[in-house]
């Protein structure tokens, strides 16, 4: 254990199977052999030049934390993963288990928006006419209720007789 200085070089460090080098702009690890680059630890940890802080931990058997100025905002757990912070994507999330969020939802693609209010716990709807298929829809239980089979509604009722059904 300790440090391994090399001095006398100029700006190559050479194994044969790959490089330690100054590009005259960056330092570089290149492998230049038949196998991959490999590098062995416990925990391996990247770290910025300008304040020593953590930017990438990975550790064996606990996972890995991903930083931004010295805050987590990704980690790998033994369940899953953690995400502190927005996350954005370009393409579909999706998955075969639940999603649980915490605060609100918004969905757009420039014309057409979906947001989901928590606080307000509201379903807001712009550019275009809300349209739910595929699912009966009640709304505070048996306030307002719409019977996906036969199209009827019911308003203090979840059993709708008639087109419109209003109890009371």
């Amino acid at each position: 254990k300790g440090v391994v200085v090399v001095t006398g070089l100029s700006n190559t460090f050479d194994s044969g199977g790959g490089k330690i080098f100054y590009d005259g702009s960056n330092s570089k690890i290149r492998d230049e052999g038949d196998g991959g680059l490999h590098l062995v630890g416990s925990v391996i940890e990247i770290r910025e030049v300008s304040d020593g802080n953590s930017i990438a931990t990975f550790t064996d058997g606990a996972g890995t934390l991903l930083k931004h100025n010295n805050s987590t905002k990704f980690e790998t757990t033994d369940t899953g993963i953690n995400v502190t912070g927005q996350l954005s994507a370009s393409g579909n999330i999706s998955g075969g288990a639940n999603l649980f969020l915490k605060g609100d939802i918004s969905s757009s693609d420039g014309v057409r928006g979906l947001q989901y209010d928590v606080s307000g716990q509201s379903l807001i709807s712009s550019g275009q006419t809300l349209d739910i298929n595929g699912t009966d829809i009640s709304f505070n239980t048996d306030d307002l209720y719409v019977k996906k089979d036969t199209s009827r509604v019911g308003i203090g009722t979840t059993n709708p007789d008639y087109a419109l059904d209003v109890a009371g």
